[in-house]
């Protein structure tokens, strides 16, 4: 639900107006009786306590009762309000306000968020971009603009860019304090939990606990819910557990065009098994999006940038209405999975740093597997920077236009690459932001390099599950992703690392998890599923066209991209190891600002 949040000023009252033309016309108002939080007429507010001097309210309510007379001393003391804030960010949006002035705290994931703007040095937060951006008529920011074109770009160095300028988000893993009179500021409030990595069976039961709780969470207010099961293990176990919990629920799923693509048969097994209606869609290739330059111009969706999932927009399209026909209200994704349970590339230096000389059966059998090359592997594993020192190497390479070494592949995130179509200009953007990144000294998001890109990972994810909300907010789905979920991420990370490499099953610290209520078969090593193919199609199906839409492209007018250097490649991806991910990005972008030159002119 759209909202802004304004300070107590007396130059608040004509945003105030604005904003009831923007949002909405329900007021929570401060006891001076100037305007606080402006949302739509049918939101709803749950007030959650208020302490001496101070207010507590979330956009839904908590799942447990809560402790709140630990609520002693300065309202806005990072240390007195952290526990309350963080229960109660777990699943919604949490302001509190008091003397010290606002606190606003989002869930990890990011799919809960905060947004603030400074509006003729106003201070304005919001949970949408969209919002801010109506009250403020920010620009699109080049430089993010460039950043989104480059390939394997650290996420949490970023996560506070939006793609306006002068809008900024609340980073991973950080709240934001208004203070009163005062500038935002943020300020870190998660960290993975501490202390020696657990038994993997005790882990596991710590994921069930709290996947069992997210879910009942995530679903108490439902009667029937809806889910996915694409036939992988992520949706899988989310559908035996809904069942294990004793949920009515439907099963939804796309296919491929790929032979090689075998979870059609799991998904209908799985189905059958459970004894619930599994509706299947036409394969992936007939509703992708990834490569149209057809440019939408809803100025809600407008403001998230160029969607990060276009190549699922179409089969979404057809998704949501029939979930919202069934008439559930909740449905589940198994978005997250991979990242918390299956390798991640700083997975080898993470399991060498835990087990010494008794990981090298298991690392060089990966290297043998992956056929990664042993030097480069060796020394990334042995590889002992801290996350700073490795960010500042991997920048001066790129401001250097040296190729990365291949031993960063391993460590606490894959060196980025810029496309070779950039233009001075953009690649001048590009470096002066990771150089700005870089002497911020950045800390990590976890103690090693599986977790801190676990939690970069999660956050990624997160932003996908806002953004379906956002854009299919008329349909009156709420979206949930269990594995994205604060309390099933830090169960996770207490397990050992090298349960991700297990040789006999997938995603071993799952298996155990799910064991209970889910057959352990399932976990057998076998092939992925991958819809590769059906975004391959679709490009073949549409690249004459993107060939001729970009021989005039918005990325060309504004300096970021050379066309002549990109055309080869829109018409053959597989020209000098540029891929699908890379083309699927610039047409993104190049969609994305498309559209915005078509609301100007429908406005204008």
């Amino acid at each position: 639900m759209p909202f802004v949040v304004l300070p107590d000023d007396p130059l608040s009252a004509a945003a105030g107006e604005r904003a009831g033309d923007i949002v909405g016309d329900q007021v929570l108002r401060y006891p001076s009786g100037r305007p606080w939080i402006i949302s739509t007429p049918d939101a709803q507010w749950h007030e959650i306590a208020s302490p001496p001097g101070a207010r507590i309210v979330s956009t839904t309510p908590p799942a447990t009762a809560l402790d709140i007379d630990r609520l002693t001393g300065n309202p806005i003391d990072h240390h007195s309000w952290n526990s309350v804030a963080g229960h109660i960010s777990a699943h919604a949006h949490f302001i509190g306000q008091g003397p010290g002035g606002t606190r606003f705290q989002g869930n990890l994931s990011g799919s809960c968020r905060f947004f603030w703007a400074l509006d003729n040095n106003l201070p304005l937060v919001s949970d949408s971009p969209a919002v801010l951006r109506a009250m403020t008529g920010a620009a699109p920011d080049l430089t993010s603009v460039a950043l989104s074109l480059a390939k394997a770009m650290p996420i949490q160095p970023f996560a506070h860019r939006t793609m306006w300028s002068g809008i900024t988000a609340v980073g991973i893993g950080r709240w934001l304090r208004l203070p009163p009179g005062g500038v935002p500021s943020t300020h870190r409030w998660w960290s993975p939990t501490g202390g020696p990595a657990l038994p993997v069976a005790e882990a596991a039961a710590g994921v069930r606990d709290a996947l069992r709780d997210v879910l009942r969470a995530q679903s108490r207010s439902a009667g029937l819910v809806t889910a996915d099961l694409s036939g992988g293990l992520d949706s899988t176990s989310i559908c035996y557990a809904l069942d294990d919990l004793g949920r009515r629920f439907r099963a939804f799923r796309t296919s491929s065009t790929s032979p090689w693509n075998d979870e059609t048969g799991r998904a209908r097994a799985a189905a059958a098994d459970l004894g619930v209606e599994l509706v299947e869609f036409p394969p992936l290739s007939e509703t992708s999006t990834a490569f149209t330059l057809d440019a939408r111009a809803d100025p809600v969706e407008l403001a998230e940038g160029p969607v990060v999932w276009s190549a699922s927009r179409g089969y979404l399209d057809v998704l949501a209405p029939a979930v919202a026909a069934t008439g559930s209200r909740v449905h589940f994704t198994g978005l997250g999975g991979d990242e918390l349970f299956d390798v991640v590339p700083g997975v080898y230096r993470s399991v060498w740093a835990e087990r010494g000389l008794g990981a090298l059966g298991v690392l060089r059998r990966h290297q043998l597997s992956g056929k990664f090359p042993l030097r480069p592997f060796a020394s990334g594993v042995a590889d002992r920077r801290s996350y700073a020192a490795h960010l500042r190497s991997v920048v001066a390479a790129v401001a250097a236009g040296r190729a990365a070494r291949r031993a960063d592949s391993y460590s606490w995130f894959p060196p980025p690459v810029l496309p070779g179509w950039l233009t001075a200009e953009g690649r001048a953007l590009v470096v002066g932001a990771l150089e700005e990144a870089a002497a911020g000294d950045p800390e990590p998001l976890g103690a090693d390099p599986t977790a801190h890109q676990v939690v970069e990972s999660i956050s990624y994810q997160g932003q996908i599950l806002r953004q379906f909300g956002v854009v299919f907010a008329g349909t009156g789905i709420t979206w949930q992703a269990p594995f994205t979920d604060r309390r099933v991420v830090e169960a996770a990370l207490r397990a050992p690392v090298s349960a991700r490499l297990d040789a006999r099953e997938d995603k071993r610290l799952l298996a155990e998890a799910v064991a209970p209520f889910m057959p352990r078969a399932l976990f057998a090593k076998r092939d992925r599923g991958d819809f590769t193919a059906d975004i391959y199609a679709e490009h073949r199906r549409r690249r004459h066209d993107l060939v001729a839409g970009f021989a005039t492209a918005r990325l060309a007018d504004l300096g970021l991209v050379d066309p002549h250097r990109l055309l080869p490649h829109l018409d053959s991806p597989a020209l000098a190891d540029v891929g699908l991910l890379e083309l699927e990005r610039v047409v993104g972008a190049e969609r994305w600002l498309r559209a915005i030159d078509n609301e100007t002119r429908s406005t204008g």
